[in-house]
């Protein structure tokens, strides 16, 4: 990770008393962090991102969702964003968002998906990201006259983090073939692109977009899941053709074997995929939905050990949850 990344740039704003009846004025220090520090044209781009209040008061990091800054698609009282700035110098922006919390000061909050649909480039070259929370504090409910708006009080400021350096890549070999064969968008075609292309990158994204979020969904929502076997039904890219919309439904067995067949692929072609760890967690807990437990915690202790460390910790959680339900021993 360069200096760029690691680099804190925030903004300080002077503190004001805790008041529920006014804007919580204090100093947010955001954070933004991607393990992409290249991509090929056309590959989205995930950042994670982190909130920490350095005080003096205890505020509501609230940021309406969906709120883009630089179209000015925003309620007026509050805005986020990616701020992209192009190698030709132009700024850009892209969607951003961060978790609403109630943060004393010293508290942080993260996310692991920042940008949940990722931040696509469509030309080569070096770019700057960084992102930035920028709220009045204040905004109002409607009601029906004569009744007097209710006023909602939160977090009050402007928040700017540090930059993230990216270079985009030209694709090469079966990637370019891919990027070529859709038109410069071979995401929007992902059950073509998984039967024309299955071991190009961009492939690689549409089996990560069916997993997205599981890594870091809501753990008690998630065991719950497992205990009641929805945790494998879901729809799924047909790559068998079959299908007349070419989307099929599995569930149970057959859906854990089309996961293992698509981690395997990606894995034997992209082994050092940004994601590599999290298609081996999507793994060994299918495993523990289809209650092969021992082969299941086998796994998850291979990568509480071995694992980048957010993967690790979920692992470990898991591991941890597995015991104290009586699926496996201490």
């Amino acid at each position: 990770m360069n200096k760029a990344m690691l680099a804190w740039v925030f903004l300080v704003v002077a503190g004001a008393g805790w008041c529920q009846g006014a804007p919580q004025v204090t100093t947010l220090k955001l954070v933004i962090a991607t393990r992409q520090q290249t991509a090929l044209v056309g590959e989205p781009v995930y950042f994670s991102a982190q909130v920490t209040n350095e005080g003096p008061i205890t505020a509501i990091v609230k940021v309406n969702s969906g709120d883009v800054m630089g179209p000015w698609l925003y309620m007026g009282c509050c805005k986020e964003a990616l701020v992209i700035q192009a190698p030709d110098g132009h700024i850009h922006y892209g969607a951003f968002s961060v978790l609403y919390a109630v943060l004393k000061p010293g508290e942080t909050k993260s996310t692991s998906d920042a940008n949940c649909d990722g931040l696509v480039l469509s030309q080569p070259g070096h770019y700057n990201v960084w992102a930035e929370l920028e709220s009045t504090g204040v905004s109002a409910e409607p009601t029906v006259s004569p009744n007097p708006p209710r006023y909602d009080y939160f977090w009050k400021g402007h928040a700017i983090s540090n930059a993230c350096s990216i270079d985009i890549l030209a694709p090469t070999g079966v990637d370019a073939a891919a990027y070529q064969a859709f038109k410069g968008n071979p995401l929007a075609h992902p059950v073509d692109l998984l039967k024309r292309f299955p071991t190009s990158t961009y492939a690689a994204y549409v089996v990560y977009g069916v997993m997205h979020g599981f890594a870091g969904g809501d753990q008690p929502m998630f065991l719950r899941s497992i205990e009641t076997g929805s945790y494998l039904s879901n729809s799924y890219p047909d790559d068998t053709g079959k299908s007349k919309d070419g989307w099929r439904s599995l569930s149970g067995e057959q859906a854990a074997q089309w996961w293992v067949k698509w981690i395997n692929i990606i894995l034997s072609n992209h082994p050092d995929i940004w994601f590599a760890d999290r298609l081996r967690l999507k793994r060994a807990v299918d495993q523990v939905a289809l209650k092969n437990y021992q082969v299941g915690a086998a796994d998850l202790q291979t990568l509480s050990q071995q694992a980048n460390p957010d993967v690790a910790q979920k692992a470990q959680a898991i591991l941890g949850e597995m015991k104290q339900k009586g699926w496996i021993q201490n």
